[in-house]
């Protein structure tokens, strides 16, 4: 990694690990009262507004390492059908044929 968003103090140029971030996110968000939240939710959370602001399914799917596009929109909690996409996050996906 050449430029890592999140350093350790370990060394010059070298990211933190998975745990050391999972403790950190896990702790902030204890301190607001928050309960269950680590990096897989940033991690969803970050798709889900992704996919509601219309990026391409496909480099999600890419950036997720998701086999497919169904994968990545159901991973989301978005729903495919006849009729286009329905979502079962907050807020909701504009479909083919509505004004949202």
């Amino acid at each position: 990694m050449e430029n890592p968003y999140f350093r350790s103090r370990k060394g010059t140029n070298q990211a933190i690990s998975r745990v050391q971030a999972w403790t950190i996110i896990s702790d902030a968000a204890k301190e607001l009262g928050l309960e269950n939240i680590g990096t897989h939710s940033l991690r969803k959370t970050f798709g889900y507004h992704q996919i509601k602001r219309g990026t391409n399914i496909t480099l999600l799917m890419k950036m997720f390492n998701h086999s497919s596009e169904s994968v990545t929109l159901r991973y989301k909690g978005i729903h495919t059908g006849r009729y286009g996409c329905s979502c079962s996050g907050p807020g909701s996906l504009t479909t083919k044929g509505s004004k949202n």
